[in-house]
C-alpha cells in the first residue's frame, strides 16, 4: 500500500512495520540457517538431534532471534521458561508474533525422505490416476528439485520446503494477491465459540491492526485518471478536454464538493478516503449528472487552481533569489 503511494509521488508520513527480515534469514536465509543446518546434520552418518540443536545455538549464539530454551518456574509464552529442556533438546524463535519454542526430537529422522526408488516406480506405475500422477518422476522433480535419473533419494525435507516457499514467494511478487485471513476462534474448535483475547492476539500478531490502521488513515480507493476522463471528458465543454489529467481530475473532484482530506492527486490515479466509497461508485455509475452550472463551477475552481500555481511558483523563484544573494 505505501509503495504504492511512494510510485504516486503522495507524500505520506507513512504506518511503521515490524521488520521480520533477519528472523526469516536465521530460518531459511543463506549460510548457518536452521534450514541449512538441518540438511547438513541430516547428511552426516553420526549426527544427533542432539549435535543438530547445540550447532544451530553455537551459529547463533549472538542472534536476538534465536535461544535456548529459559529455566525458571515463570516464563513467557513459548519461551520454554518452566520446563526442564536443554539446549540439546530445543530452542526458541523470537520473532514478531512472540517467542515460540521448538522440541528437536525426531528432526533429522523427519528430515530423511527416504522413499526408495524402486517404490516411487512402482507407484506411478498405479492404476489410480491420482497416484500415478503424484508419483510422476515430474511431480517429484518439481518437489524436489532434481532431474531424471537422479540418485536413490527424492531429498531432504526441509529442501524440499525451501523450494516451495521460494518459488510461493516469487509468484506473491509477481503478482497482486488479495488474501482471506483466517483466524482461530478457541483451541477447543467448538462451533460458536469465541475467546475474544485469542482472536485479538491473532490479529495483532498476523499485522491485521497495522494494515487495518493503514486502510483507514490512507485513501484506499482509487481511480486512475483515463477512466475519469473517459467518463467525462467528453460531457465538459472544449476548454477543459485540453487540460491535463491531473488537472482535470483536480478540478472535477473540487467541483463535486470533494474537500482536500478528502482525495489525493497522484500521477497517474486520484486517491480517495475509504469513507469516499459510496460517491466513488455514484461518480462512475452515472448517478452524479453534470448540469451546465456545474461547469460554471468547474471554471471557478480551475481559476483558483491556477491563481495558487501561480502563487505558488512566484513564491518558489523568490526563495531561490534570495539563496542564490546569500552565496554571493
Amino acid at each position: 500500500e505505501q509503495e504504492i503511494y511512494k510510485s504516486e509521488g503522495i507524500v505520506w508520513p507513512g504506518v511503521e512495520w515490524e521488520d521480520n527480515t533477519a528472523c526469516l534469514e536465521a530460518i531459511s536465509g543463506k549460510g548457518g540457517s536452521i534450514f541449512n543446518l538441518l540438511t547438513e546434520h541430516s547428511r552426516l552418518p553420526k549426527s544427533s538431534d542432539a549435535s543438530m540443536t547445540e550447532g544451530l545455538l553455537n551459529e547463533h549464539r549472538k542472534s536476538k532471534h534465536i535461544s535456548p530454551p529459559k529455566m525458571g518456574s515463570k516464563g513467557g509464552r513459548g519461551t520454554g521458561a518452566g520446563t526442564k529442556l536443554t539446549g540439546k533438546e530445543a530452542f526458541v524463535i523470537a520473532h514478531f508474533a512472540g517467542s515460540v519454542m521448538y522440541q528437536t526430537a525426531g528432526w533429522l529422522k523427519k528430515n530423511t525422505d527416504s522413499l526408495h526408488e524402486d517404490l516411487s516406480l512402482c507407484m506411478s506405475s498405479s492404476s489410480a490416476p491420482i497416484l500415478k500422477d503424484l508419483f510422476s518422476v515430474g511431480s517429484i522433480n518439481a518437489f524436489t528439485g532434481g532431474s531424471k535419473g537422479g540418485g536413490k533419494r527424492a531429498g531432504f525435507v526441509a529442501d524440499k520446503y525451501q523450494k516451495q516457499l521460494d518459488d510461493l514467494m516469487r509468484t506473491l511478487r509477481a503478482t497482486s494477491s488479495h488474501f482471506v485471513r483466517c483466524i482461530k476462534p478457541n483451541h477447543e474448535q467448538a462451533p460458536n465459540k469465541f475467546n475474544k483475547w485469542l482472536v485479538l492476539d491473532q490479529l495483532r500478531n498476523s499485522g491485521m491492526v497495522d494494515a487495518v490502521r493503514l486502510l483507514s488513515s490512507g485513501y484506499s480507493v482509487r481511480i486512475p485518471f483515463t477512466t475519469l476522463e473517459e467518463s467525462f471528458k467528453p460531457l465538459c465543454p472544449d476548454k477543459f478536454k485540453a487540460l491535463s489529467a491531473p488537472t482535470f481530475a483536480t478540478c472535477l473532484l473540487t467541483a463535486l464538493d470533494l474537500g482536500r482530506t478528502d482525495f489525493l492527486v497522484g500521477l497517474t490515479k486520484a486517491f480517495f478516503k475509504s469513507t469516499k466509497l459510496a460517491f466513488v461508485d455514484a461518480l462512475m455509475d452515472g448517478t452524479k449528472k453534470l448540469e451546465p452550472k456545474f461547469f460554471k463551477k468547474m471554471a471557478r475552481v480551475l481559476a483558483l487552481y491556477r491563481f495558487r500555481r501561480a502563487i505558488a511558483a512566484v513564491r518558489s523563484l523568490i526563495y531561490l533569489m534570495t539563496k542564490m544573494r546569500r552565496q554571493r
